[in-house]
């Protein structure tokens, strides 16, 4: 038996050793014709062997559909023709109760577009697939943007969501020998200058109690990164009134309208009015979105190179703020998962990504990305996402909606609650919208 597979063993190293010798001529007499002929890897990765025909249903909210969508879907099948796409397209606010609805009878969707806190505040972790093994995971800029509950399980549009901080005019600042506050001293300091020489320095819009919160949202923001303190809000171990850090924050915002940082008007108008107030000049900051920096220049073009952006200086270690991204993800149960995968790796390349970009430019969210940002937005990239200068927003953190803090919170800019009032007044409404919720602990 031993010789028998001793003989055999023979053969087989013979005929390998001609295969070989065959292959090897033959690459040695056509290298430019096989070279041309093999397939990038990107493109192995997005088209599927071959197999039976199937279908993969994507819901997609009706807000969060362009026409890109039909773009790269279309390309997709295009590669690979055995693979159809049931695009889903729903009502923004009815797009909870048909995915759990769903996800209860068992009719599973195979991917949904989502924000990624959706899967912690609405859906359940186990709802996604887990993704952490997919090749363009290496590749995420903010790959901790693109988990849930600790794994990722999304594939993010962006590398993080619209930033919040403070717009502010470049040119003020250069005339007035200022730079980048990097603490809340450094901040009061500069108001205090720009104030003594007539210039509004922080403009506030607090008819929008949307315009409110920014500050403290932003600082609340900071201070929980890294800690656990919304775990045990959540959990009622603690209340908000006992994170004295929140009270200094809701005191920062209420010691600017007092000391007369900002404008006069600023209970009675409201965010329509920024783009005015930036682009004339009528004051040096202000606590909004970054999308304020592309979006004045458009009324006013001389500002392109004038407004910057940077962190609010609510803490002595201010990172920027940013909601969760808008996602892709596949759904544990779905009954195509193989198939979800290779159609996420298409959406996944600089191609795919690119289309999106085009028509909603945003902060990249693969490293090598051929997408070019405009100074202020690449300056807000490198500052802070690159580097991981940046938190989640306590928005996305706490598990019911914040509307009635905002108004508590402008109530005490108008003069009518101390910032302990607020934190007092937001843990009767927080616990009462939990045990409505029937959240564990309440």
């Amino acid at each position: 038996m031993v010789k028998n597979l001793k003989g055999m063993f023979a053969v087989v190293l013979v005929v390998a050793m001609l295969f070989t010798f065959a292959a090897c001529n033959g690459n040695n007499n056509n290298s430019k014709e096989t070279s041309a002929q093999a397939p990038s890897a990107e493109v192995e990765k997005t088209q599927a062997k071959s197999h039976e025909p199937v279908t993969l249903s994507f819901v997609f909210p009706q807000g969060g559909i362009r026409d890109f969508v039909d773009v790269v879907n279309n390309k997709f099948t295009a590669e690979n023709p055995d693979i159809k796409i049931d695009k889903l397209v729903v009502p923004d606010n009815q797009v909870v109760t048909l995915v759990q609805t769903k996800l209860a009878t068992g009719d599973v969707p195979d991917l949904i577009f989502e924000n990624v806190g959706a899967f912690i505040t609405t859906y359940k972790p186990e709802d996604v697939l887990d993704l952490s093994n997919e090749p363009w995971v290496a590749n995420l800029v903010n790959p901790e943007g693109a988990k849930v509950a600790g794994v990722v399980k999304t594939l993010p549009r962006y590398s993080a969501g619209e930033p919040l901080g403070m717009v502010y005019n470049k040119k003020i600042f250069k005339e007035n020998n200022l730079n980048v506050p990097k603490n809340w001293q450094e901040f009061i300091r500069i108001c205090e200058t720009l104030k003594a020489k007539g210039i509004t320095p922080v403009l506030m819009t607090n008819k929008d109690t949307w315009n409110t919160q920014i500050w403290p949202l932003t600082g609340f923001s900071q201070y929980l990164g890294g800690t656990d303190t919304m775990d045990k809000i959540n959990s009622n171990q603690m209340k908000h009134a006992d994170v004295k850090e929140f009270e200094a924050i809701l005191g920062q915002l209420k010691e600017l309208v007092d000391k007369g940082y900002t404008n006069k008007d600023h209970l009675s108008i409201g965010f329509d009015s920024v783009t005015a107030y930036l682009g004339e000049e009528k004051a040096a900051m202000g606590c909004y979105f970054a999308n304020l920096i592309g979006e004045v220049p458009k009324k006013y073009p001389e500002m392109e190179e004038n407004l910057g952006y940077f962190a609010t200086p609510a803490t002595d270690d201010p990172k920027m703020v940013a909601g969760g991204t808008n996602c892709y993800a596949i759904f544990a149960r779905s009954k195509h998962p193989e198939q979800a995968k290779l159609l996420l790796r298409f959406w996944a390349t600089d191609w795919a990504y690119n289309e999106v970009y085009k028509l909603i430019p945003g902060f990249p969210a693969m490293k090598d990305s051929t997408f070019k940002l405009n100074t202020a937005y690449q300056e807000i990239f490198d500052t802070y996402i690159k580097t991981g200068k940046m938190v989640g927003q306590y928005n996305d953190l706490v598990k019911v909606d914040a509307g009635k803090l905002m108004q508590f919170e402008q109530d005490m800019v108008a003069g009518g609650k101390t910032p302990s009032q607020v934190l007092q007044a937001w843990d009767d409404e927080f616990s009462s919208l939990m045990k409505a919720k029937k959240m564990p602990g309440f």
